[in-house]
């Protein structure tokens, strides 16, 4: 036999700000007058709880269907995360403060390139040879010569590429 439980609440409260925080409700609670499926806790409805399939033992032996690995066995039925990670929201104050703090899991992956610094002899350099290509690296049959240029500075093309068209409108044409 198994029956139904709903966890912790993972109702997003900042969503509209691009942020994560829940609200730190660990368990479903159903209010007892309503019957829209609120919690009494939080007041999420109850989908945004964690919903989990509890098998029970002592049922499944009763009905003959027991298997020796089934005790206690819960199984989520949505994907979890770490909800320790996620401080819970409080609804006194400190609101601002603890949303500044929040980091999308994604920006963890993307770092920052640090900016690239040129001396006025390679910016000087770089403009010669921008001129000498018309401030355009379109041209496919150019692309060794481009490639060679960028060896000897000592960068990547696409570095080269980036200053070429953010400083084309400055020393360009």
């Amino acid at each position: 036999m198994q029956r139904v439980a709903y966890n912790e609440c993972l109702h997003n409260h900042a969503a509209n700000l691009g942020r994560y925080m829940v609200d730190g409700c660990h368990e479903y609670s159903p209010k007892i007058i309503s019957a829209d499926l609120l919690c009494a806790a939080c007041g999420c409805h109850r989908n945004y709880h964690r919903k989990v399939t509890i098998f029970d033992p002592d049922n499944t032996e009763a009905s003959g269907n027991h298997s020796p690995g089934d005790h206690n066995l819960i199984t989520p039925k949505e994907e979890s995360f770490d909800h320790e990670a996620v401080p819970p929201m409080i609804g006194t104050g400190g609101e601002d403060e603890r949303l500044n703090q929040l980091v999308d899991p994604a920006q963890h992956e993307k770092k920052k390139r640090p900016k690239s610094r040129f001396t006025k002899e390679q910016v000087e350099q770089m403009r010669a040879f921008a001129e000498n290509l018309g401030w355009s690296t379109r041209d496919r049959s150019r692309v060794p010569e481009i490639m060679v240029f960028c060896a000897s500075m000592g960068i990547t093309k696409v570095v080269f590429t980036t200053w070429l068209y953010n400083n084309k409108k400055h020393y360009g044409r």
